[in-house]
């Protein structure tokens, strides 16, 4: 395969053996410096003749087999189920890999489709864009090559990396010029990531914006089409700079696209004119202000029903009899509560606080004023530990139990703790696979492990 960087042509050898390899990996053709839409118009043309030549697989030795399309990035798992179809249905094999060879190996969708599953491909994602943006800004060190690089790339798509950070592109550079002639711009503004989705499927902590009005308290971002592909995240991301950063101050947030318009004139206007706005999120994509609505109203939904179902564990944990900590767990799948637990004695024994009155009558209550006291020291409390461990059931316990029960599947629901769990019982939730874990208030008694247990299982885990 043959590039005229200066025609911007390509030249293909139809009877290269590396064909499969060569034409259907993004990184030759990043590397190249190439437009997306150059690209995309190009491979259309190519995949026809590859698909002929996947027909052929059909008649590969496994070792070959598997090779051929461990380069096409398949998952191993899958390989040995795609041999034996390709040897049994010839068609149902050839189907597959027409929707399983597409270009878009900087989307999600095209590592799930080669048998890797959701957590695997955000990780594969992450790998390549890194891969890929390492010998991009290798190559860019010779002047030569940047020059000619920064003249055949869109605008907005130069890479943002360790070793060109401060590397804006054209147009970033000449929005930020002008805006410098009316206003006060920051270029090291951060906001801390408090958003629960931002920090658990795409382990975000922080954001450095583009530019930052410091007398307007307005965040700008300039957002180019290649590398925000993904318009879910830059909703979250100005939602969370928004309303979720925990600072006190209002901030507002404009979203400039590289698609709006090749006149820096008009990103300018756009700018001062969205200063006068009312609206905290503006956006040169008319649709972006709706889902931006939409996913606000469903946050305030969720928070509200966070704060609801919050009540609802700090009054049933009430009922526990238990002396040293009464905690209470809560389930909800689709908004509903399914299952609840507290913490207590199994049945036909006697409870903590009635077993706790008869043996200080019987045994200390000539060592101390009254029940409170003995309450309240620590000879109760290493009686009481000793004797919780034999005889009380955590509220995660009956929680789940309860659902086990009654036949109630807990995977993907929200699990709502009075007390943060402890590290049996983080294990114990971590096995039933729920979405998130909130809990009430801390257990001093919990180490970092048993809280990145839970974490470390994909699970968000947070503390109201």
């Amino acid at each position: 395969m043959k590039f005229d960087k200066s025609s911007l042509e390509w030249d293909y050898v139809k009877h290269d053996k590396n064909v499969l390899c060569e034409w259907l990996r993004w990184e030759k053709l990043f590397d190249a410096g190439l437009q997306v839409n150059t690209i995309n118009s190009e491979f259309k043309s190519i995949l026809k003749h590859v698909r002929l030549k996947l027909i052929k697989c059909q008649t590969l030795e496994y070792e070959e087999f598997e090779s051929t399309l461990l380069d096409l990035d398949f998952n191993k798992r899958i390989i040995e189920d795609l041999y034996k179809l390709a040897n049994k249905d010839l068609f149902a094999f050839i189907n597959f890999m027409y929707h399983s060879t597409s270009f878009h190996n900087n989307e999600i969708s095209y590592w799930t489709e080669k048998g890797w599953t959701h957590k695997e491909s955000r990780t594969q994602l992450s790998l390549f864009f890194k891969s890929g943006a390492h010998r991009t800004n290798v190559l860019r060190h010779n002047p030569i090559y940047d020059a000619w690089y920064k003249t055949t790339r869109i605008p907005g798509a130069i890479a943002s990396s360790k070793s060109y950070k401060n590397c804006k592109s054209i147009r970033e550079t000449e929005i930020l010029h002008e805006l410098n002639k009316f206003l006060n711009v920051d270029e090291h503004f951060y906001s801390p990531v408090n958003n629960r989705v931002l920090k658990t499927e795409y382990n975000k902590h922080n954001f450095l914006h583009d530019f930052y009005l410091t007398d307007y308290n307005t965040i700008i971002e300039y957002n180019g089409v290649y590398w925000h592909r993904d318009n879910n995240y830059e909703i979250l991301k100005a939602h969370n700079c928004i309303y979720e950063s925990g600072r006190n101050d209002s901030f507002k947030y404009i979203a400039l696209w590289e698609d709006y318009s090749t006149d820096i004139n008009e990103y300018v206007g756009f700018v001062l004119k969205s200063l006068t706005s009312t609206k905290r999120f503006i956006s040169t994509r008319e649709n972006d202000f709706y889902e931006f609505d939409e996913y606000r109203k469903k946050f305030l939904k969720t928070e509200n029903t966070i704060s609801k179902i919050k009540d609802v564990v700090q009054s049933l944990c009430t009922e526990s009899k238990c002396l040293s900590k009464q905690v209470s767990c809560v389930a909800v799948k689709d908004g509903r509560i399914v299952s609840t637990g507290i913490n207590g004695t199994m049945p036909g024994l006697p409870n903590c606080e009635d077993y706790f009155k008869i043996l200080y009558l019987e045994e200390y209550s000539d060592k101390f004023i009254n029940f409170d006291e003995f309450k309240n020291s620590e000879i109760f409390k290493d009686l009481h530990h000793e004797w919780s461990l034999v005889n009380e059931i955590h509220a995660e316990q009956q929680m789940i139990g309860y659902a086990a029960r009654h036949g109630i599947s807990l995977e993907g629901s929200d699990i709502y703790v009075s007390l943060e769990p402890c590290k049996d019982c983080a294990k114990l939730i971590s096995a039933v696979s729920p979405a998130n874990v909130f809990y009430v208030n801390e257990y001093e008694r919990n180490s970092k492990q048993s809280r990145q247990f839970i974490r470390n299982s994909g699970i968000n885990f947070e503390k109201i």
